[in-house]
């Protein structure tokens, strides 16, 4: 486990660095843990059609070389993670999921440690990694709580609300209103998914409904002061849409023509290369920017994956609901397509595929490569 709980952690920070020395590591070190599953005797032929897969995605975007030898690397480091996510997925969902608690732990840990250190500091998140902006972290750590929640569903069919409690922590204070909405979600439809449906003992059942009627009457009673303290401590003071990010979406919509509409556009001539030094803020533009129409389609139409699956419907809505969830933080932060973190959102795949309910909880490979070999 001490392999798996490495490789996780490492990722994560690496990819939280944002330096180009680190995003080349993590491809790197994706490339090197992907081996483990390649070089496998029982893995099938049939993995070159996910090669020609990804050479359809990225061609547009390799083709209008809007951002030089970037597409060629964000190419290559993707078919890494893509990989490196099938080898971690490929050992039992305990493992998974005992890898991704020490994590989470660690990641939390460190994140307190930081809030600590930088308290007097208006936006302490934001002074752990130079450049970072103070939304990054928590961002990252919702990504992690996604792939954790979907992971114990699978392995102990209930959901886990004490991570998702320190998630909304963390959002609240680095401050973000996306963070922040996203993570309370996730809390919200844990307790709720456990109540009706979770595999959680009449004594949990009655703390989450106790639980829930304290926040109720909290909420009723000083609701001046939880607005004082989320409105007026946070991003929420400027409302729930961001006009920065707007205006990257309007400016870039506006570059698209017939042609790079299919390959992309670039960012020249936009807030993005003027005020943000390259960083769409969205990820989706970066993904069309990036890769052109197809990558994009494929971020969309990727959930149909899970709606078509022969599992059980409890098992598909809950995938769908973190996946959406996950996506619709990424749509106000660059965090995903392609990113090294693009491994948390291929193993959930990876991992509905394997252990969603119709299956056995504890699986060998076997299960696995039966789909996906």
């Amino acid at each position: 486990m001490l392999l798996g709980v490495a490789f996780v952690f490492l990722i994560l920070l690496l990819f939280a660095m944002q330096m180009p020395e680190t995003l080349f590591m993590g491809a790197l070190l994706c490339c090197l843990y992907a081996c483990r599953f390649l070089g496998e005797p029982n893995v099938s032929s049939n993995m070159l059609l996910i090669v020609n897969f990804f050479v359809l995605a990225f061609l547009p975007g390799i083709v209008g070389m809007n951002h030089g030898v970037s597409t060629l690397f964000y190419f290559f480091s993707t078919l890494a993670v893509f990989f490196a996510a099938k080898s971690f997925c490929c050992n039992t969902v305990e493992y998974v999921l005992g890898c991704l608690r020490i994590v989470y732990a660690i990641a939390v840990c460190c994140i307190f440690l930081a809030l600590y250190a930088y308290w007097d500091i208006p936006e302490p998140l934001g002074q752990v990694f130079p450049g970072s902006s103070t939304n990054g972290i928590p961002s990252y750590l919702i990504v992690l709580q996604a792939m954790l929640s979907i992971t114990t569903f699978f392995a102990l069919r209930r959901l886990p609300l004490i991570s998702a409690g320190f998630t909304v922590v963390v959002a609240f204070f680095g401050l973000g209103r996306g963070s922040l909405i996203v993570s309370v979600l996730i809390l919200l439809a844990s307790a709720a998914i456990n109540f009706f449906f979770g595999r959680v003992s009449k004594l949990q059942r009655i703390c989450i409904f106790v639980a829930f009627l304290v926040c109720v009457i909290a909420i009723a009673f000083y609701v001046d002061i939880l607005k004082s303290a989320l409105v007026d401590t946070t991003k929420l003071q400027e409302g729930l849409v961001d006009p920065y990010r707007m205006e990257i979406f309007r400016q870039y919509i506006a570059k698209i023509d017939a042609l790079s509409f299919i390959t992309g556009a670039s960012y020249s001539g936009t807030v993005v290369e003027s005020q943000y030094d390259g960083n769409p803020h969205i990820s989706f533009i970066r993904v069309h920017s990036l890769l052109g129409i197809f990558g994009l389609l494929f971020v969309f139409f990727s959930p149909l994956f899970i709606m078509v699956a022969k599992k059980k419907l409890l098992d598909k809505f809950v995938t769908l609901l973190f996946i959406s969830l996950m996506l619709l933080r990424a749509l106000s932060e660059p965090i995903l397509f392609p990113s090294l973190l693009d491994f948390f959102y291929f193993s959930m795949f990876f991992l509905f595929y394997g252990y969603a309910q119709g299956e056995k909880s504890i699986h060998s490979r076997i299960g696995l490569e039966k789909r996906f070999a």
